[in-house]
């Protein structure tokens, strides 16, 4: 009964390390290069917002045009993992107040637009959506922000800044 014990133990120890740890660990040197990618690639006309689609359509528009992605060295699965945790730690570094008057901000456009309730009460839950969405992103980039912290402004600029 006590090597049961001990087993069961040890596999739950080894579970919970892989858990614990980020799926890959992201570089300065692919994050860099994920964010000089998108640099080119919006100036190619692409548009960067992210969700879990971005990097396939990104690899997909990119391999149909200049092979940028396949040149920096990425094949499709590299490039999904690079971007990911680049965009996911950049959500990390946005601060919560940052995130917090976003949202509030478009509660408020949204009380002050005319709609009916059923419209504002599906926007509401759209919201909510959103937020909930933003909130995974984040812990998920949060193994990540460190890493991508040199890049924020721009990041910032391909993301945030008015287009």
């Amino acid at each position: 009964m006590r090597i049961a014990t001990v087993g069961i133990f040890a596999a739950l120890c080894f579970a919970a390390a892989l858990i614990a740890k980020p799926a890959s660990a992201l570089t300065a040197k692919e994050a860099e290069m994920v964010v000089s990618l998108l640099e080119k690639l919006k100036a190619q006309g692409a548009e960067i917002a992210y969700d879990e689609d971005t990097a396939e359509d990104l690899f997909e528009r990119d391999a149909d045009e200049s092979n940028l992605i396949t040149k920096a060295g990425f094949n499709q699965k590299s490039w999904k993992t690079a971007l990911d945790g680049t965009m996911k730690g950049f959500f990390a570094t946005i601060p919560d107040a940052e995130i917090n008057k976003t949202f509030d901000d478009a509660r408020k456009r949204m009380d002050a637009a005319k709609m009916t309730a059923q419209q504002k009460q599906a926007l509401t839950e759209m919201w909510s959506e959103q937020r909930e969405k933003m909130a995974a992103l984040r812990a998920q980039g949060a193994p990540f922000a460190s890493t991508v912290s040199p890049f924020v402004a721009r990041l910032r600029k391909l993301t945030l800044e008015e287009r």
